[in-house]
């Protein structure tokens, strides 16, 4: 792995609330979502969503999809090939958790 590859993972994954959040986002991919949705979901801080979907919308992950007056909608964006693969990753973590880790 290169070091350009190694700090974009760090970079993307690299604390708890982008993991949080990242989760939250790629278990309802079709659904766009207010900071103030994501905050109250997942229990984070504003501040915590707001630096986590800065990292997300950096590497494309997520995606702006609209404005109302200043409130702005995100979701992952499902035309990236990372996004697939990051809710593949997602299911089958799910998968193994359900069967007792085995």
């Amino acid at each position: 792995m290169s070091r350009q590859e190694e700090s974009m993972l760090e970079e993307i994954f690299g604390s708890k609330a982008k993991v949080r959040t990242l989760i939250f986002l790629l278990e309802h991919p079709i659904f766009e979502y207010t900071t103030q949705d994501i905050v109250r979901n997942t229990g984070l801080s504003r501040v915590s969503v707001f630096n986590a979907l800065h990292t997300f919308l950096k590497y494309g992950i997520v995606i702006r999809t609209r404005r109302v007056g200043r409130i702005e909608f995100y979701q992952v964006d499902l035309s990236n090939p990372i996004v697939e693969g990051l809710i593949e990753l997602n299911k089958r973590f799910v998968e193994y958790l359900n069967k007792g880790g085995e």
